[in-house]
């Protein structure tokens, strides 16, 4: 599953910043056993870093939705992120576009 950290990608986070994460679930993977991997994530974050996070969870169609839509948010992504696991986020963008 590819998880990225956004936007605090840009080097404006402070000790007190929320972590943002954009986690990219494959479309077979249950999405009760997403909410609760994501919500063990919320908890693990804020023990480890003393930090809230905010988890953006979305399938690769929805993605899909928001890149046709020409949505604000994919665009902060594409210019402020950093690859935390799996796929690149940029590679992942272009391969749902394409899909689309």
């Amino acid at each position: 599953m590819p998880v990225f950290s956004v936007p605090s990608a840009r080097g404006e986070a402070t000790t007190d910043s929320d972590i943002d994460l954009l986690i990219v679930p494959e479309a077979a993977v249950d999405a009760d056993l997403t909410a609760e991997a994501v919500d063990d994530l919320v908890v693990a974050i804020r023990q480890w870093t003393g930090n809230n996070a905010h988890i953006v969870e979305r399938r690769p169609d929805e993605l899909a939705e928001m890149i046709t839509a020409d949505d604000p948010l994919v665009a902060s992504w594409r210019a402020d992120h950093i690859d935390l696991v799996g796929v690149r986020l940029l590679h992942l963008l272009r391969d749902v576009r394409r899909a689309s």
